[in-house]
Parts: C-alpha cells; sequence; structure tokens
C-alpha cells in the first residue's frame, strides 16, 4: 500500500526486507518482513516535509511511533 501511495525511484526487495529509496527525503523506508513489526524511514533534515507527509500516512494506517 505504501508502494502505490508513495512512488520510490529504487526498489530493493527480498524475503527478509524491502527498501523504497526516495530522492525527496534523501533516504529510505524500510520494511523489516522478518518480524513484521517494524517499519523505519530515514531521511535528511532537511526533508522533514516530506518525512512529516509519509509519517502521518503511516499513523494513519495503524502504525505506532
Amino acid at each position: 500500500m505504501f508502494r502505490e501511495a508513495f512512488l520510490p525511484d529504487l526498489t530493493i526487495e527480498n524475503e527478509y526486507v524491502c527498501k523504497l529509496f526516495y530522492r525527496q527525503l534523501s533516504g529510505y523506508v524500510r520494511f523489516n518482513y522478518a518480524n513484521r513489526q517494524e517499519v523505519a524511514l530515514m531521511y535528511e533534515e532537511d526533508a522533514e516535509q516530506s518525512f512529516a507527509v509519509m509519517k502521518q500516512w503511516l499513523l494513519s494506517k495503524g502504525c505506532e511511533v
């Protein structure tokens, strides 16, 4: 669902992890498939507004901080 809402510039995925890279973040979003309980947003400080939009989307889907 996240990938459809925010089209990534690059994707790296295997059975354990999915990393979606975004130029607008100067970073990436990592989904941990191994334990199904971890989402990490890595971004540069100057991309804080893009981070806030993605964070709010994740929170609206039931993710917790």
